[in-house]
């Protein structure tokens, strides 16, 4: 038997691309199995913590033209989307509602000290993400956000 000095090489196997994909495939099916479930109790934590409104919906603190006002995401009549300001918004402003319900555009109204109610019909114990624009009385852009219309805390639940 004789031996060689010379060191074989051995080059390692790679992995083929199907495999990476079927690997990769997988964890991102189990990352958004695992989010479903951390996604709602996060929503649930935030509408237990919020602070809410006269009208039980969560209340934003929001600037406007340089002066600080809240914002309460609320629900009325039925129910339906009450989005109340305070202090009440320029003579004329209208607020652009953009949520899973639909969209809407929202006039002030007075008896309510809101704007709306609106058309869509929501349950008051689940929560929207709302994308809000707030209008002046010629159409310029005042303000406009995303905020979450956090909806009635379940206390019936064992987590609360």
């Amino acid at each position: 038997m004789s031996y060689s000095d010379e060191p074989v090489l051995v080059h390692p196997t790679r992995r083929p691309v199907r495999l990476w994909l079927a690997i990769g495939a997988v964890a991102l099916l189990l990352a958004s199995l695992a989010y479903i479930p951390w996604h709602k109790h996060r929503l649930e934590e935030l509408a237990h913590d919020a602070t809410r409104g006269p009208r039980g919906g969560a209340s934003y603190p929001v600037t406007l033209a340089g002066q600080p006002h809240q914002i309460e995401l609320g629900w009325v009549q039925g129910p339906s989307f009450a989005i109340g300001l305070t202090p009440p918004p320029p003579a004329g402003a209208t607020l652009q509602l953009r949520s899973r319900p639909g969209n809407e555009t929202l006039a002030w109204n007075d008896e309510l000290q809101a704007f709306g109610p609106g058309s869509a019909r929501i349950n008051p114990y689940n929560h929207y993400k709302l994308k809000l624009t707030l209008l002046d009385a010629n159409g310029a852009r005042l303000w406009s956000d995303s905020l979450w219309a956090l909806g009635v805390h379940d206390t019936h639940g064992h987590n609360h």
